[in-house]
């Protein structure tokens, strides 16, 4: 078994993480190999990149969706959230 390479506590807010994907497309040039994920009660999208060295680098995007069930990506690489709310969001900046 492999532990986990990220983890947060449950509290604050958060409630459950909704996985993602690793960004390959090309409208946000900085965000290439990062793994976009959410947690589906704050709505925060957020992203890590594993280092060389084993550690993680976390950052928080700017976008907040609510209630992100899932995550989608196109033959192109961007990345789409869907939300409970009936809304499909495309990821286009930070």
């Amino acid at each position: 078994m492999t532990p986990p390479v990220y983890e947060y506590a449950n509290g604050d807010g958060t409630c459950s993480v909704t996985g993602g994907y690793v960004y390959r497309g090309s409208a946000i040039q900085v965000l290439d190999g990062w793994y976009v994920f959410a947690d589906y009660c704050l709505g925060h999208l957020e992203a890590n990149r594993l280092r060389a060295d084993g550690s993680v680098r976390h950052k928080r995007l700017i976008a907040t969706v609510g209630a992100i069930t899932s995550f989608g990506q196109d033959p192109t690489g961007e990345v789409y959230a869907m939300s409970r709310s009936g809304g499909v969001y495309r990821l286009t900046s930070l």
